[in-house]
């Protein structure tokens, strides 16, 4: 007997969350991040869930995708980056560029096209920060390297969405060349449409931005400022399905224009937003978990090596480029690149959409292809998450080893 979707919707959600706890906390003392623990959870549960019910948490997808977006928006201090300097901004370019164009060939080659590659070349460019700033603290790293690892991972993700942005209009255009769906008209139209997309996310977002901050002023009471809050996110979804607008294109433009116009309205909006998303953070992994089909990973085994080394590669390479173009010190063109090999949160927040946009054009292409867009949906979510995992086995230790080396790695914690 089938569940229904409200059962349904009920106990992944609860069941999900009172196991991501319990994983979360057993596999802590084995220094597993929670990302893993979530996405591990998922897996268990996924077998119980057929593949079409998936669609069903949808919103869950979009929330979260926006919470990324305007959290990582109102990072984005332009007085800041002025600050940094040329050199972290050439490291930073020099590093995601590089790392796209090694990518994007490996996989376009590996695939045979040019779309997955676009797709996969995305997803590559974003740095995890969170298993490197534990190392950090684990080494007591202190200086002038440590400080630029810094401020090359606060830029870094914001990069990697533009890229992602940009990226993704221009490889669901290929697919629709790929699966012949694209006539001429149909293809300016697709052209039209992604300007469009970009004009609507920068003009709805700011114009947001800018209320939220006028609102803000005159709002004292902490329950109206998280009404507010809560609203405005959800009207956001909203706006971004009605527009089919980017959900995180959308809201990073309106935590720039936050942001950028008032720090301390912006933090009360952080902390609502921080206090509100684990459960969502949680959920949204654990969905990721539930797309993958465990028995495949053994079949894509070499993608997902190839896919290890040249994004490495591309990440130390353009690391390097980019701090000879920048001038900056020696220590840091020969060690920074060996601290940046982490991928996480945002490159699997991402896999989400990219995944979602290949089921869509499955769905629309004629049934031969279709079954070749959904095989690669299956593979973007089985190597993104693989190599996930398998670079935060490695990851830490470099980091070690590029800090030592320029000389910031104190004695570590309990040594």
């Amino acid at each position: 007997m089938p569940i229904e979707t409200e059962t349904l919707i009920f106990m992944f959600i609860g069941t999900a969350i009172l196991m991501g706890v319990l994983f979360e906390r057993g596999l802590s003392k084995y220094k597993v991040p929670a990302i893993l623990a979530y996405i591990f959870v998922g897996t268990m549960i996924g077998p119980t869930i057929h593949k079409d019910q998936l669609r069903t948490f949808d919103i869950i997808n979009t929330l979260m995708l926006s919470l990324m977006g305007f959290h990582l928006g109102t990072e984005i201090r332009l007085h800041e980056i002025k600050k940094m300097g040329k050199s972290i901004v050439s490291i930073v370019l020099g590093e995601s560029i590089i790392t796209w164009i090694f990518v994007f060939v490996g996989t376009a080659l590996l695939t045979k096209s040019v779309a997955m590659g676009l797709i996969f070349a995305a997803l590559a460019v974003s740095t995890g920060p969170a298993g490197t700033v534990e190392v950090i603290k684990q080494c007591r790293a202190k200086g002038k390297f440590t400080s630029t690892l810094f401020a090359v991972m606060g830029l870094d993700d914001i990069v990697a969405l533009l890229i992602f942005s940009v990226s993704m209009p221009i490889a669901k255009l290929l697919l629709m060349q790929e699966t012949g769906g694209a006539g001429e008209h149909v293809i300016r139209y697709s052209m039209l449409h992604a300007l469009m997309e970009i004009v609507l996310a920068v003009g709805i977002g700011s114009l947001t931005g800018y209320i939220l901050c006028v609102v803000a002023k005159k709002i004292h009471d902490k329950t109206m400022m998280l009404l507010v809050a809560i609203g405005t996110l959800f009207f956001l979804c909203g706006l971004s399905e009605i527009f089919e607008i980017s959900p995180v294109l959308l809201t990073i433009c309106v935590g720039i224009m936050l942001g950028n116009r008032s720090g301390v309205i912006t933090r009360k909006y952080n902390h609502i937003y921080n206090d509100w998303a684990p459960p969502i953070y949680l959920v949204f992994f654990a969905l990721i978990g539930a797309r993958i089909d465990i028995l495949a990973i053994g079949s894509v085994w070499i993608f997902i090596i190839v896919y290890i080394v040249i994004r490495c590669i591309g990440k130390y390479l353009g690391t390097f480029i980019g701090a000879v173009i920048g001038k900056s010190d020696t220590k840091i063109k020969n060690y920074l690149g060996y601290t940046l090999f982490s991928q996480a949160g945002i490159a699997l927040g991402l896999t989400f959409a990219a995944v979602r946009m290949l089921e869509e054009t499955a769905k629309n292409a004629p049934h031969g292809i279709s079954q070749k867009y959904t095989g690669f949906a299956e593979i973007t979510a089985i190597v993104m998450t693989s190599t996930t995992f398998a670079i935060l086995l490695f990851s830490p230790f470099l980091v070690k080893y590029g800090l030592k080396k320029a000389g910031e790695k104190k004695h570590e914690l309990g040594e």
